[in-house]
């Protein structure tokens, strides 16, 4: 459809793919922490996953090129998402994930 050249960005796109749907999983985090007045952590967070991807690209796109720095990213939003949802279970006793009831823990 889009021509031969766009057959490249598959791989990577799939690791992008993969990191996204992990990102839903823990469902809405960020906006979670940021409507609840918990900004900072959320900004910690994001300059601890940022860190990460950065090692991780500098790790992984000479050897992997595309590919690398898209498992790169998936990871460093992983990273994120553990960071933030660990934060919200602690200390508002909220899950918030999509397969769960979002209830607070001691109900």
């Amino acid at each position: 459809l889009y021509g031969s050249e766009f057959v490249l960005a598959y791989n990577p796109l799939m690791w992008l793919l993969i990191g996204q749907a992990l990102n839903a999983f823990f469902g809405p985090v960020d906006p979670l922490l940021n409507m609840t007045g918990y900004e900072s952590k959320t900004a910690l967070a994001r300059v601890i996953s940022t860190i990460i991807n950065v090692i991780l690209i500098l790790l992984l796109a000479p050897k992997l090129g595309t590919v690398g720095a898209a498992i790169a990213s998936s990871i460093a939003l992983l990273v994120w998402d553990v960071i933030l949802y660990r934060f919200i279970v602690r200390e508002m006793g909220i899950h918030c994930m999509p397969f769960q009831s979002m209830k607070r823990l001691n109900d």
